[in-house]
C-alpha cells in the first residue's frame, strides 16, 4: 500500500516532541532560578540554596547551553569561537524570553488588581506554577527558534537538496504501487553512503558497498569504495576508521588507485547517509583529488600477478619455453 503523504501523526508527534523535549531543555536551564524561587514560596519568605546545589545548577544549565550550541552545527564540529558565539546566542534568546515572560507575568497581576472581579479577591500577584510554567514554555520556544536559526544560518553554503529517483527502488517489484517514483536527498560530499557501486574489475557490474562521496552531479556522484577485506601493505588502499559510521569491529579500506566511480543517484540504497568520512581520511581524499597518480602507476596497482604464478628470475626459463 503506497504511502500516505498527509498523516495527522506527524503534527502531534511534534507536539509531544516539543513538550517532552525542548520544555524539559528548558525546564533544567531554569533551574538556578526558578529553584530559590519555589523554596521561596514553600517556606512563605526568602530562602537561598547551598553553594554546592548552586554549583550543580548552574553546571546543568551550562551543559544545556553548550549541548544546544554544539547540536546546531549539524554533522560539522564547531571551532571554539563558533562555539562561544552559538552559546552566547542560546544564553541570550533563553534570557530574553524569560524576562519577557516575567514582564508578563507581572502585567497581568497589575491588570487584575486594577480591573477585579466581581465577588472575587484581587490577587497581588499570579501563582508561582502559572509564572514557572509560562517562563518555562517561553524560553522552551525561544531556544528551538534559535536552535533552527543557526542550524539554517550553518547549512546555508550547504542546502540541502532533494532528487525525484524515477524506476524501481533497488530489491522491490515494478510493478508494486508507489515503487517507481522516489524522493531522496542529493549526497553531499564528505558523507559516506551505501550504494551499488561499480566493481573495480568490470565497471558494468555493480555489488554493493559503502563508499564516499567525493564530487556531485546533476544526475550521478562520484564515490570512492570502501571494503572490508583485508588490503595491508597494499598501496593502492588506504585504512580508513570506523569513527562515525561504522561500529563494527571490522577493519575497512578505501579504494584510491582508481578514478572516482560514477553512481547514479538511483543507485544510493538508503535515504540517509552512514555518517561522515573520518578527518583524517578526508584530508588523504582531497590531497590525491588534487595531486592524482600517474597512469603508469595506477595501471601498475590494478594489474596483480596471479598467485602460484611468480616471475621468473633473470636467464632462467619457463616451462615449455624453447631455448
Amino acid at each position: 500500500m503506497a504511502r500516505r503523504s498527509n498523516t495527522p501523526g506527524c503534527g502531534c508527534g511534534g507536539c509531544l516532541g516539543f513538550l517532552f523535549g525542548w520544555v524539559t531543555l528548558a525546564y533544567v536551564l531554569l533551574l538556578p532560578i526558578t529553584l530559590p524561587e519555589l523554596l521561596a514560596v514553600q517556606e512563605h519568605g526568602p530562602r537561598t540554596t547551598t553553594p554546592v546545589q548552586d554549583i550543580g545548577l548552574w553546571t546543568a544549565s551550562a551543559l544545556v547551553v553548550l549541548a544546544l550550541a554544539w547540536g546546531a552545527q549539524g554533522r560539522r564540529r564547531p571551532s571554539p569561537p563558533t562555539l562561544l558565539l552559538h552559546t552566547a546566542l542560546f544564553s541570550a534568546s533563553a534570557a530574553l524570553a524569560f524576562w519577557g515572560a516575567t514582564w508578563a507575568n507581572r502585567s497581568i497581576a497589575a491588570y487584575a488588581r486594577t480591573h477585579p472581579t466581581a465577588g472575587a479577591a484581587s490577587p497581588t500577584e499570579l501563582p508561582w506554577s502559572f509564572t514557572a510554567t509560562l517562563e518555562t514554555v517561553a524560553a522552551a520556544g525561544a531556544m528551538m527558534i534559535t536552535f533552527h536559526a543557526v542550524r539554517r544560518w550553518c547549512r546555508r553554503d550547504d542546502p540541502p537538496q532533494r532528487v525525484v529517483i524515477h524506476g524501481p527502488r533497488p530489491g522491490t517489484d515494478r510493478d508494486r504501487p508507489g515503487s517507481t517514483d522516489r524522493e531522496v536527498r542529493r549526497p553531499r560530499t564528505g558523507e559516506i553512503w551505501l550504494a551499488d557501486v561499480p566493481l573495480r574489475e568490470d565497471d558494468s557490474q555493480t555489488l554493493q558497498h559503502y563508499c564516499v562521496v567525493v564530487r556531485n552531479h546533476a544526475a550521478y556522484a562520484d564515490v570512492m569504495q570502501i571494503t572490508s577485506k583485508d588490503k595491508t601493505g597494499r598501496r593502492d588502499f588506504i585504512p580508513i576508521p570506523n569513527d562515525g559510521w561504522d561500529y563494527t569491529e571490522y577493519d575497512h579500506w578505501l579504494d584510491v588507485a582508481l578514478p572516482p566511480r560514477r553512481v547514479s543517484y538511483a543507485g544510493f540504497l538508503k535515504s540517509t547517509p552512514q555518517g561522515r568520512c573520518p578527518q583524517q581520511t578526508w584530508q588523504a581524499i582531497t590531497q590525491i583529488m588534487n595531486h592524482p597518480r600517474p597512469s603508469h602507476q595506477t595501471n601498475k596497482a590494478r594489474t596483480r600477478r596471479p598467485t602460484g604464478d611468480p616471475r621468473p628470475p633473470h636467464g632462467s626459463r619457463r616451462s615449455g619455453q624453447r631455448r
